[in-house]
């Protein structure tokens, strides 16, 4: 104890003769500490550093085997540890991963840590088949019940047009892992048809019942031809149908090109070609079926379709999330979408940042991409989902991405609720950030909000889904399809003129547009929907001034419906519950401030900042939303938690 006050003594001596010299002009240097003969500054060298940051390494073997961690800021190869084999019997050691998933590729040394660190070993039975070089790949194709893992990149450049593993007849419903290496440079065109009308599956698998795991699939390219229709096609898989694929990335684009047709004179009697239509295009999925499950999947890259036939989807991950229905058959639910993300940037009559049409479940995504469709055809586009089905459920997610098409939503284009099934067609804790541009319908958080009613009517079946007690007391069913949802984006709808392309290919530019306009901060256009906890906060513009001819007057007389929460609404608005816009939105229709005719409570910035308002008045949850550290008028909105 002595010598540690000895030595707190010292150093506070040592602090004070430095102090002393500097404030008379003394060298600290030529004062020699007494009995040491060390100058004052050598005690303390410009050139002393701290000594070297180490972290706690932790080793998971998987196996009742422990190996005793380390502390290190970078592994070397000689000093990571192999587990023993011996306590995983039939088993190979693969190698070390940060994720217990084993998502990712697989851990390289020397390998830096910037924080104490667990990781995994990862084991791969002896009875799966290893792949090393493409030959053994397509001997997949001769197993569609094997365990296969991927054990190096592969390169299909010199391979030529790729046929995918599985199709409609023989699903793959084996297990492939990908192990985090690459698959590299996919080419498929060339497509023909099913002589009996089927969809097809395409993609680096067609038809999957099994799992497929931890594929990177590296700048890939499909092709469509725009006369051809009926494939489900994705980057990874074509068509799962009950499968599984998890923790897979794919990067590159999907063109379904346009009509190479022409119109001849035969065309004045009878059609003899038609664009591509029953197509579904994903970046990772064309089509789930059955509870099938896609999750941790990423993509980017582009897809583009021309078509403006029915029933063609596009999505970032996936195009479909069940099979849309039409004359007479009924929609069938899909599956899950969960942790997924895109990045992708879409072209097509339907399309959505993740998916293109969603009949099941979507949690815990999101999408960044820019997303656009045709002004002139009746495309729909959502930085999200394009269409939101009554089966489909959105949890949880957000998009970013600027959208722009005849029906834009910020995050769904078209979003339908069934109040006999009243199970999906639901949006909640869910928010759009980018700016919405549409010619018809657009809304900051959703294009059009429809509902399916019985046949009396929804003022005939009300009593039995809302109940007009205030809503954190309702104890029954409440039936809000659109709950706890925020907009940011600035939304536009614009009719003043479009253009579009005919059967020669020439554009044609169309002045006399006749229809109306439909803009609103949340929804553009909403029929018979329940919304509820809901906050708009982009400025909103409805033009739907009409040039009747080239240089003629402006005919304004087309209706405009342009509101700061919804644009036009067949309910009153107090059936919605708890809907607020904020202060200085920008509301102008035709040019002119329209702001007078707002319906929806305005909230100051200082209201939403402090973020209880949010969380007491309007039941956001602080497990699932940031609502500390806003500051709204400067950028910093409430954002989901993951």
């Amino acid at each position: 104890m002595r010598r540690i006050l000895l030595a707190f003594v010292v150093v506070l001596l040592t602090l004070s003769v430095g102090a002393f010299c500097v404030s008379c002009g003394i060298p600290s240097d030529s004062v020699i500490l007494e009995g040491s003969g060390i100058p004052l500054t050598n005690l303390f060298r410009a050139d002393d550093t701290p000594a070297e940051v180490r972290y706690t390494v932790s080793f998971s073997t998987g196996t009742s085997e422990e190996i005793a961690s380390m502390q290190v800021l970078t592994l070397n190869p000689s000093q990571v540890p192999t587990p023993s084999a011996s306590y995983k019997v039939g088993y190979r050691f693969e190698g070390w991963y940060l994720a217990s998933d084993f998502s990712g590729s697989k851990l390289e040394f020397p390998y830096t840590f910037s924080r104490n660190t667990t990781i995994y070993a990862k084991w791969i039975s002896n009875l799966t088949i290893r792949i090393e070089n493409v030959e053994q790949l397509l001997s997949v194709k001769d197993d569609l019940l094997g365990s296969y893992a991927l054990v190096r990149d592969l390169d299909l450049s010199q391979y030529g047009v790729w046929a995918p593993i599985g199709d409609i007849v023989t699903p793959f419903e084996g297990v492939f892992d990908g192990n985090g290496y690459s698959i590299s440079n996919m080419t498929i065109n060339d497509l023909v048809e099913d002589e009996e009308f089927n969809e097809l599956p395409i993609g680096f698998f067609g038809k999957v019942k099994g799992q497929v795991k931890n594929v990177t699939l590296v700048d890939y390219k499909i092709t469509l031809e725009g006369e051809k229709s009926r494939f489900m096609i994705g980057g990874i898989v074509g068509q799962l149908d009950g499968g599984t694929l998890l923790n897979s990335s794919a990067k590159g684009q999907i063109i379904n090109s346009e009509m190479t047709y022409r119109r001849k004179f035969v065309d004045t009697f009878w059609v003899t070609a038609k664009p591509s239509t029953k197509v579904s295009l994903g970046g990772a999925v064309g089509r789930i079926e059955n509870g099938g499950t896609v999750s941790g999947v990423s993509t980017e890259g582009s897809i583009i379709s021309y078509s403006n036939a029915t029933e063609i989807y596009c999505g970032g991950v996936v195009g479909s999330n069940g099979v849309a229905g039409s004359s007479g058959v009924e929609a069938i639910y899909g599956g899950t979408i969960t942790s997924c993300h895109s990045i992708t940037t879409i072209f097509g009559k339907c399309a959505g940042g993740l998916v293109g049409y969603n009949n099941g479940l979507v949690e815990r995504s999101s999408a960044t991409g820019f997303i656009e469709g045709s002004l002139s055809y009746p495309s729909v586009v959502g930085g999200l989902a394009a269409y939101n089905h009554t089966l489909g459920i959105i949890n949880r997610s957000y998009a970013t991405g600027g959208v722009k098409g005849r029906t834009a939503g910020g995050l769904i284009g078209v979003n339908k609720f069934d109040y006999e099934i009243a199970t999906g067609g639901m949006v909640n804790n869910c928010y759009a950030s980018g700016d919405v541009f549409a010619s018809e319908y657009a809304g900051g958080l959703i294009g059009r909000a429809v509902s399916d009613i019985p046949y009396f009517g929804w003022e005939d079946f009300s009593g039995q889904i809302f109940n007009p007690v205030e809503e954190n007391d309702v104890s029954g069913i409440s039936f809000k399809a659109i709950n706890h949802c925020l907009s940011y984006g600035n939304v536009i709808a614009n009719a003043s003129e479009t253009t579009y392309e005919n059967a020669d290919g020439e554009e044609v530019r169309v002045l006399g547009v006749f229809y109306p306009v439909f803009a609103g901060g949340m929804v553009g256009q909403s029929n018979e929907m329940l919304i509820g906890n809901c906050i708009a906060f982009g400025d909103v513009e409805g033009i739907s001034n009409r040039v009747a001819e080239e240089g003629g007057p402006i005919n304004a007389t087309n209706p405009a419906y342009v509101n700061n929460f919804v644009g036009h609404s067949t309910n009153t608005s107090d059936v919605f519950q708890n809907v607020y816009c904020v202060e200085e939105q920008s509301v102008e229709r035709n040019g002119i401030d329209y702001s007078d005719f707002n319906t929806v409570t305005i909230l100051t910035y200082q209201d939403i900042n402090a973020g209880s308002y949010l969380r007491i008045n309007m039941g956001f949850d602080t497990s699932i939303w940031t609502l500390t550290g806003l500051d709204v008028e400067n950028g910093v909105y409430p954002t989901l938690l993951n």
